[in-house]
């Protein structure tokens, strides 16, 4: 049996004045008998305290925020992780990719736990040349534990 990441993807995250990364629950390494209570707890987590208080120092709608659960697959012996951006998040050139990499699994790297490796790669025609090349402190990681 393979695990699962229980995800959400709320209407109200990645906007251009507020990030709402961490404010919401993500539960990791689920066995499939837990996977429907894990679903309904991430739901949830729309009304949490710092979710509320997140939209409301942000000026956010209670009413319009809305979310979906993401059941993913969990990669199996996974080493490390990463995240690719195919356009520069900190410029919004699209010419140029940012990946961040870290030792164990991703949500350390997601919730800000952690300090990556970051490459910026721009493409120049049929070449791709590493413009920035910054190795982070990885101090800390998570690995997956038997039973979510």
């Amino acid at each position: 049996n393979i695990n699962l990441a229980i995800r959400s993807s709320a209407t109200c995250e990645d906007m251009p004045d507020a990030s709402f990364a961490g404010q919401h629950d993500t539960y990791l390494n689920v066995p499939h008998s837990q996977v429907e209570k894990n679903v309904i707890e991430c739901f949830a987590s729309l009304f949490t305290p710092r979710a509320i208080s997140y939209r409301n120092r942000n000026n956010l709608s209670h009413v319009n925020a809305g979310m979906a659960v993401v059941c993913q697959c969990m990669a199996q012996d996974q080493v490390s992780s990463g995240v690719l951006f195919t356009a520069n998040p900190l410029t919004g050139r699209r010419n140029e990719s940012v990946l961040e990499a870290i030792p164990g699994l991703g949500e350390a790297l997601v919730s800000g736990l952690t300090e990556p490796d970051r490459y910026v790669v721009l493409k120049k025609e049929d070449e791709f040349i590493i413009t920035d090349k910054k190795i982070g402190a990885k101090c800390k990681a998570i690995i997956p534990a038997d039973g979510g």
